[in-house]
């Protein structure tokens, strides 16, 4: 029997829709479009996007979720090979043209998120702005309490909240930490001659204490990050701006 204390019932309730989460609403639309599904994001701002390279062989996974033309069409730069010097100093490059799909992506992240979850929209998920604020089985599968925005009763739940990791947190489910690794990023306007080595590749080049990432990204700008760990980043006082 239902409770008259839940707001609303679902197949399928999925935190989180940024990427993740809204592929796996698109995908269930595809293969069972009779699921009642729930796409919930906590809407806070994110004013911060990292730019991120993506390789040839995302071209596949867009096309399967329908999302191809619109990809092209979203305005990404095309990259076309990498660069990378891994303990040594000469740049060795991995040129995609030896790849099926010969062309990666360096992403405008906020347009590629938005464009997943416009088609996740479309395709009959229903939008929810909220925190899940408690999560609880019960028999018929789970009971989510979404606070002011209601409480929800699911079949079954899929956590795409990403490093918050929100629904194990909740479950009390212990997490495991392989390392502590950390990136500090920093933006700079793009004035690089576009012939010019890694004008359009992701660049990586090794450290002792980690590795650098530099690559174009949309908006004529270029991103720098370090990757290294979390207290080594504080013994280099990376996070501390000139």
């Amino acid at each position: 029997m239902r409770s008259n204390l839940i707001d609303a019932g679902v197949d399928v309730f999925i935190v989180g829709a940024g990427p993740a989460g809204a592929a796996a609403a698109i995908s269930l639309s595809q293969i069972a479009p009779h699921l009642r599904v729930c796409l919930a994001d906590a809407g806070r701002d994110r004013p911060f996007r990292v730019g991120e390279s993506v390789p040839p062989p995302i071209k596949p996974f867009l096309d399967h979720l329908g999302l191809g033309p619109a990809f092209i069409q979203a305005d990404h730069c095309p990259s076309f090979h990498t660069l990378s010097a891994w303990g040594g100093q000469e740049l060795i490059g991995n040129e995609f043209f030896l790849y099926v799909h010969n062309t990666g992506w360096r992403l405008d992240r906020d347009r590629f998120d938005r464009m997943l979850a416009d088609e996740a929209t479309r395709l009959g998920a229903k939008p929810l702005t909220a925190t899940v604020r408690s999560l609880s089985p019960c028999a018929q599968g789970w009971r989510i309490d979404c606070g002011a925005a209601g409480k929800f009763a699911a079949r079954f739940v899929i956590d795409a909240s990403g490093r918050s990791a929100l629904l194990p947190r909740l479950l009390k489910i212990p997490s495991v930490k392989i390392d502590k690794l950390v990136a500090c990023a920093v933006f700079f306007e793009r004035q690089s001659v576009p012939d010019a080595p890694g004008a359009d590749a992701a660049v990586i080049e090794s450290f002792r204490d980690g590795w650098w990432y530099s690559a174009a990204i949309p908006g004529s700008r270029r991103v720098a990050m370090l990757m290294t760990d979390a207290d080594i980043a504080r013994q280099l006082r990376v996070s501390q701006l000139p």
